[in-house]
């Protein structure tokens, strides 16, 4: 019986409703096992309705940080980090100490890691950004993919329709070589990624921005596992009274984009299935 911890009645996606102790189970001709971080200051809801729309059939669940545990994380095949509510990085806090926990995870155990925006920058060795305030941010990431994750379009106030005050909704234009047109997705001040390729020569650039130097998208295999980081926001509809009119032009761009990512991440966790599911030894 499939497991179910989402109400589409009610938009309800909170870790509150796991059971305790939760172990996902995982196997290796079963459904996928899919994580997805949901806590104070971190924008799950509408990553987590373009899961359920794209991973309808698996089993989706809303984690807390307290989830981010070795025995967890080797249960789930894809872990979503989503973005954040405002301009502080809520991820240097939800992930001190567990940044060795994730990548033996990855590695030895096959997880697939999905981040988008404030996420993906902390993949990164550097990270630097631009506040609203003017004073430029400069800081060590993650450093689980080398390179610099930096404020793609700066500071960009776009005010929009009706006096909203939704500021720095940009519609990206990016490309790939698997798809012949340009495609455009929000970017909210989300990241253009500058790989170090000496020191990272696996990883792959997905997509990449036509009007600015850097990656849209990158994806890292690591061994059984790897990480998919995206700078833009394919999980978010343009369709909005508060965006202009015109964004609404490139609701089916960002379909394509999340049918790319979505086989990159089958891809991925084949791969990780192909090799034995190494079960876990806790409890």
């Amino acid at each position: 019986m499939k497991t179910e911890f989402f109400s589409t009645l009610t938009g309800r996606f909170t870790a509150s409703d796991l059971p305790e102790p939760f172990r996902p189970e995982r196997s290796a001709q079963g459904r996928l096992q899919i994580g997805c971080l949901s806590c104070e200051g971190i924008s799950s809801y509408e990553i987590s309705q373009s899961l359920k729309q794209n991973f309808g059939r698996e089993d989706i669940y809303p984690m807390a940080p307290k989830h981010l545990t070795p025995e967890i994380l080797s249960r789930l095949d894809l872990l979503v980090l989503p973005g954040i509510d405002d301009e502080s990085n809520h991820y240097t806090k939800i992930l001190d100490g567990k940044i060795e926990m994730l990548k033996e995870a990855i590695e030895n155990h096959g997880l697939v890691l999905l981040t988008f925006c404030a996420a993906s920058y902390f993949m990164f060795s550097k990270i630097k950004y631009l506040p609203r305030n003017g004073v430029a941010k400069e800081r060590n990431g993650a450093d689980l993919i080398k390179g610099e994750a930096t404020h793609a379009f700066g500071h960009i106030t776009r005010q929009t329709l009706n006096g909203s005050p939704w500021n720095d909704f940009i519609m990206a234009e990016v490309k790939s070589d698997d798809h012949p047109h340009s495609l455009r997705a929000l970017n909210i001040n989300g990241p253009t990624m500058m790989v170090d390729r000496q020191q990272d020569p696996l990883v792959q650039t997905f997509m990449r921005y036509v009007a600015i130097n850097g990656d849209a998208i990158i994806v890292k295999p690591m061994k059984r596992g790897g990480i998919i980081a995206s700078g833009i926001h394919p999980e978010i509809s343009p369709i909005h009274k508060n965006l202009p009119e015109y964004f609404a032009e490139y609701e089916n761009d960002r379909h394509i984009i999340w049918f790319g990512i979505k086989k990159k991440i089958m891809e991925l966790v084949r791969n990780a299935r192909s090799t034995s599911v190494t079960e876990p030894s806790y409890g």
